[in-house]
């Protein structure tokens, strides 16, 4: 098959125009994706660990699925049974299972 010059540079400017259209959509999405990357960064960094031996019920209700009831549970456990050991303890609180604890387990501390 041979082709014009003219068909020659249409399809030299149709194959251009799709590898631009290409790269810039994969800037925008890289784009995106580094600034969530970035927001959620940022708000990582002002949740700070809370230490469980000490917190408050309100500073226990910022952890994910702590609410009051929670709070005031964690708070009756350590005073029942002392200080918790280890983060993982907190699981013997009523109504704090392995799906909680999962949630909140990077946000809490002993120490």
């Amino acid at each position: 098959m041979i082709f014009t010059r003219e068909e020659k540079l249409a399809i030299i400017f149709i194959l251009s125009c799709a590898l631009l259209g290409t790269c810039y959509l994969s800037f925008k999405a890289y784009r995106k994706s580094s600034s969530q990357l970035t927001v959620r960064d940022a708000h990582s960094a002002k949740e700070e660990c809370i230490n469980i031996n000490t917190a408050s019920i309100k500073e226990l209700m910022s952890l994910k699925r702590i609410g009051p009831v929670l709070g005031e549970r964690i708070v009756l456990y350590r005073e029942a049974n002392g200080p918790f050991k280890s983060a993982g303890e907190i699981k013997n609180v009523k109504g704090i299972g392995e799906h909680t604890y999962d949630l909140i387990k990077d946000r809490i501390r002993v120490e």
